[in-house]
């Protein structure tokens, strides 16, 4: 993973930062996302079951978006 993220940020795609933060924000977002439908959470924030995937892909890309280089 670091591999990737370092590359990433020598083709300017991403920030620079500390691909060790990138990476263990990248999962505990996962984790968090996962265990809360693990646990049945995902009611208590109006998202339905059957919308749990569309819900995690939307988290994921707000992540990612919010890690893009700002354009000039």
């Amino acid at each position: 993973m670091k591999e990737l993220l370092c590359e990433q940020q020598e083709r300017f795609q991403l920030p620079r930062g500390d691909p060790r933060t990138i990476s263990f924000a990248a999962r505990a977002l996962a984790y968090g996302l996962a265990r809360m439908y693990i646990d049945g959470q995902l009611a208590q924030w109006d998202v339905p079951a059957n919308r749990a995937e569309d819900a995690f892909k939307a988290a994921f890309d707000l992540f990612v978006n919010g890690l893009a280089p700002a354009s000039d």
